[in-house]
């Protein structure tokens, strides 16, 4: 899910909230990219209604019906700068910032610190997650016009990607289970993040339709 989240704009990527990403019903244009004229009452908007023809054409789940809906779809933080994807990266930074700071003293940095250290091994799994974004790219045609020449090596590149993602998960085994160990015995962190995630998507919302303005989910 996470993965899938970093699509393109021209790909489907994964609708987190579904079905509260309904609440939000308008699109800033309509289905020929004309913008449509802004209603007092919405500050929130989505992109762009869906090409109903497209659509219904697609899986049952994903059909509409008769009449067009907003484009509900969420795209990652590397694809674009709207209002949900400020909120997960932003959101993403104060979870990571909390447990580097907990408990006080930054207790969880230093041991952070000790393992690149002591086990530089960690590498494997960014080097794995960096292989699998590399065979997705070659998908593309807009920004990168040269990575479709790649094509032939995704497999290879995705099969490389899953074995050595495998093999760091394999290599960091007694790591994560004491990781999740440590997690459950002190949920303060986690309970926090619970806590800040809300209020910073209040505070995004609120500073980006201050004065009247309109968003863009």
């Amino acid at each position: 899910m996470l993965q899938d989240s970093f699509t393109t704009a021209k790909d489907r990527g994964v609708e987190w909230f579904y079905p509260l990403t309904r609440l939000v019903k308008r699109g800033m244009y309509d289905q020929t990219m004309s913008q449509r004229k802004p209603d007092p009452s919405v500050k929130v908007y989505f992109y762009q209604e869906d090409v109903l023809g497209y659509v219904n054409a697609a899986d049952p789940d994903l059909r509409e019906g008769d009449e067009p809906v907003p484009w509900r779809r969420v795209y990652g933080f590397a694809q674009n700068g709207h209002l949900l994807d400020r909120g997960f990266l932003v959101g993403s930074l104060a979870v990571i910032a909390i447990w580097l700071a907990y408990p006080f003293g930054f207790a969880h940095a230093h041991q952070f610190s000790e393992l690149i250290e002591s086990n530089p091994v960690w590498a494997i799994g960014y080097v794995a997650v960096a292989i699998l974004f590399a065979a997705g790219e070659t998908q593309r045609r807009d920004k990168l016009p040269k990575l479709p020449q790649l094509k032939p090596f995704q497999v290879p590149l995705f099969a490389i990607g899953i074995g050595l993602l495998a093999y760091w998960f394999v290599l960091f085994q007694f790591e994560i289970r004491a990781n999740l160990e440590n997690i459950l015995a002190d949920p303060t962190p986690l309970l926090a993040g619970m806590v800040v995630i809300p209020v910073i998507s209040f505070i995004l919302v609120r500073y980006y339709t201050r004065g009247g303005r309109k968003a863009i989910v």
